[in-house]
């Protein structure tokens, strides 16, 4: 029976045995620090001879190398080992050396990211979510003038860079709550790292979120951009100077780049030249639709030919005229530009790529041109008065004595026709002779009461009367031909002028007497009125269907002593111009070869109610 007890009890024990080794082996599978079991054996099968070195507080180590070379250490946990009951134990190999390579490869790798951030251009700060500053690179704490020690463990706002600062401790406040949230932020602010140094930084501060997606830590990186703030507000300067110079100056720039599909870009003061809000979109169209009507062939001509590579598309230059839309004033420009060309891909067509250009107001300069320009005429136009006054002079003095000298003899010649006629018996060809003579004293009488008219000085005399009545003293004065018909009013009519009658029934008969003389025998003589243009103003039209004045002698034929028929001395007109500039008036023709003319008398209508003193 004992035996049999003893064999039971065995049994027992080693049922118990496994079942603890069972769960022990469960236990270490489950477990992050055993890598790998091996399995059941006794203290001395697996080995003996252990020495103190290897004892170690809860359990035994060893190492081993195996046939690969490979070297393990190897660990026995005896804390969980009942020898006592069992006798046996779980031994648990554990790759302590591979491990100890890893964590020396990440002390290193840990010292080679430090220099890799200590090297970036940037600085890199790590902070918790309330801003509680974890650590930084070099650069970082290189540009707060601080010591990592006095940075790490305060919180981001009351760093003494922006501590004085109120705004831009907000501000940095208010970005890293929105990174806390899980926002990337990014913000340029200015920070004074010395009294006298400030400096500008690109701030970018990330969140970083964990594998659930909460954020654990936040990354600020801070660029050093004052250089390129100082370029920027340096170039931010020249433009204005450029602009304040444009303004100046009165140029304004514009750029068509063909390339880019067809982009316009106008300058600011091209936008002010041509009236146009800059919020408008710049094309070619809107501008076509600014030059002036009269200025528009001659722009598109420039249009086309600056599109069309070649010589004359190199450089462009034009001067018109543009219509302000925002109040109506027409101003002069001065467009000056280049065009650029450039080959297709295959190399075989060369086109236009893009056309620059500038854009100068000139209208200050057109009209001291203009202004010039009617001083220069005026000037010309009194000088040409001038002489003409000189030539008169001199031509009435010599008239007078002419005509003193002439009418002594033709008095003398008038009577002894007159004897003749009375005493000579009458017979068809004394009298024919006798009748020749008389036209002819009739003929020089008339010229040298022209010659006499031309050197007095006219009368100023002015009284109100109706127009038509002066016509109609001039039809009566007139012989009318029978082939020519004479078509106009008659009578007295409106409209009334001031003027001096006498004159303006001269001026009428000349008028009509060249309309005559010009038709020969047949043909029509029309005399019209009408509105002139200017208030006030009344036109009297005499024209006729002759033969037209020579386009060289048009402008000769006011002058005096010009002429172009057979008879007369050519004072007639000259005579009527000056009759008609007296009474504040003109005369003007218009002629054409073979149709006719027309002479065009102006004066100024007033009230019949006025009287005459």
């Amino acid at each position: 029976m004992s035996k049999r007890s003893n064999l039971r009890n065995e049994c027992e024990t080693l049922r118990l045995e496994n079942e603890w080794l069972r769960q022990k082996l469960a236990r270490l599978e489950g477990s992050e620090d055993a890598f790998r079991p091996v399995g059941l054996t006794s203290l001395e099968e697996w080995g003996g001879g252990w020495t103190d070195d290897e004892l170690a507080d809860g359990g035994l180590k060893r190492r081993e190398v195996k046939g690969d070379g490979r070297e393990n250490l190897l660990w026995v946990d005896l804390e969980e080992v009942p020898q006592e009951e069992y006798g046996s134990f779980v031994v648990v190999v554990r790759d302590q050396i591979d491990r100890q390579r890893i964590e020396t490869e990440r002390r290193h790798s840990e010292r080679f990211l430090r220099r890799v951030l200590d090297a970036l251009g940037s600085a890199v700060l790590v902070a918790r979510p309330d801003g509680m500053v974890i650590d930084g690179n070099r650069r970082f704490f290189d540009q707060l003038g601080q010591k990592r020690e006095e940075v790490i463990g305060r919180k981001l706002v009351d760093l003494p860079s922006w501590a004085a600062d109120e705004d831009l401790r907000c501000l940095l406040g208010h970005g890293l709550r929105k990174a806390a949230g899980g926002q990337t932020v990014r913000m340029d602010f200015q920070m004074r790292v010395e009294p006298d140094r400030p400096i500008w930084a690109d701030l970018q501060i990330a969140p970083l979120p964990d594998e659930e997606g909460r954020v654990t830590h936040l990354v600020l990186s801070a660029l050093d951009i004052t250089g390129r703030c100082a370029a920027e507000q340096a170039l931010r300067a020249n433009e204005e100077r450029l602009r304040l110079a444009a303004q100046a100056t009165g140029f304004g720039s514009y750029d068509h780049d063909r390339s880019a599909g067809g982009e316009v870009i106008w300058s600011a003061e091209l936008y002010r030249i041509c009236g146009i809000p800059w919020t408008m979109a710049a094309n070619s169209r809107l501008y076509r639709d600014l030059v002036h009507p009269d200025d528009l062939e001659a722009f598109d001509g420039l249009a086309d030919r600056i599109l069309v590579p070649g010589p004359e598309a190199r450089h462009h230059e034009l001067e018109y005229r543009i219509i302000r839309p925002c109040d109506g004033e027409i101003r002069w420009v001065r467009d000056v530009g280049r065009s650029f060309f450039s080959l297709d891909e295959t190399g075989g067509t060369l086109s236009v790529v893009r056309v620059l250009g500038t854009l100068q107001d000139i209208t200050r300069r057109k009209q001291a041109e203009l202004r010039l320009e009617g001083s220069l005429r005026h000037l010309q136009e009194a000088h040409t008065e001038l002489l003409r006054r000189e030539r008169l002079a001199a031509l009435g003095q010599l008239a007078g004595g002419v005509a003193h000298e002439l009418r002594t003899p033709l008095g003398v010649i008038r009577n002894a026709v007159y004897y003749l006629e009375h005493t000579l018996p009458h017979n068809g060809t004394m009298d024919q002779v006798l009748g020749e003579i008389q036209r002819a004293i009739g003929s020089s009488d008339h010229i040298i009461a022209e010659m006499l008219e031309f050197v007095r000085e006219p009368s100023l005399e002015k009284k109100v009367f109706p127009l038509g009545r002066a016509i109609a003293a001039a039809r009566r004065s007139v012989t009318q031909p029978g082939g020519i018909e004479m078509v106009g009013p008659t009578g007295e009519f409106d409209p009334w002028v001031e003027a001096n009658e006498d004159q303006i029934v001269r001026i009428l008969i000349n008028l009509l007497q060249n309309a005559v003389q010009a038709m020969g025998r047949q043909g029509v003589l029309k005399i019209q009125m009408e509105s002139g243009e200017e208030p006030g103003q009344v036109l009297t039209l005499v024209s006729d269907t002759g033969c037209g004045i020579n386009p060289d002698d048009l402008g000769r034929i006011f002058d005096p002593l010009f002429t172009t028929k057979t008879r007369g001395i050519g004072l007639g007109l000259s005579i009527s111009l000056r009759y008609a500039e007296m009474n504040n008036g003109s005369l003007s023709v218009e002629s054409k070869v073979g149709a006719g003319t027309t002479f065009r008398l102006s004066l100024q209508s007033v009230n019949p109610a006025r009287k005459n003193p």
